[in-house]
């Protein structure tokens, strides 16, 4: 079977966002699709259904995500000093913070990460608060909020 036969499954699954989906499925999925080998077109599903997965820590103190593309984070709370910290495999990485209550695109949001390149980077916040996330990117990426000691 097919995965674009799956992917309501797998949405509803919680395994895919929608906002994934649409990133790869004009490339990724092509890629599994054209595998003659059955068994290496389903090994590529589950990697790409893995790399797509949406990863939330339970911790108020220390919250973690993962994904493709773009994702708003649910607002979390931290009462001190935190620093954001990413990586991501492909491009372009973006991460703009705003507090609760503030509205995207209409609010001025604080810019945590801008990167046009593979790899890692931090950014520190002086103070604590309840805030969310926008992350947006070409590829996969995990990012990451740790308190940290003044």
């Amino acid at each position: 079977m097919k995965l674009m036969s799956k992917l309501p499954l797998l949405l509803l699954a919680g395994l895919l966002t929608r906002s994934a989906v649409a990133q790869v499925a004009d490339t990724r999925l092509t890629t599994c699709a054209g595998d003659k080998d059955d068994r290496q077109c389903l090994a590529c599903y589950d990697r790409l259904a893995g790399d797509m997965a949406t990863q939330v820590s339970p911790s108020a103190t220390s919250s973690a995500w993962s994904g493709v593309g773009l994702m708003t984070t649910r607002p979390f709370h931290i009462d001190g000093p935190w620093e954001f910290q990413w990586n991501t495999k492909d491009g372009l990485f973006q991460a703009m913070m705003f507090e609760k209550g503030q509205v995207p695109g209409t609010d001025m949001p604080h810019l945590l990460a801008n990167q046009t390149a593979a790899g890692k980077g931090t950014s520190y916040v002086a103070a604590g608060g309840t805030y969310y996330i926008v992350m947006n990117a070409t590829g996969a990426w995990t990012a990451k909020v740790v308190e940290v000691e003044e």
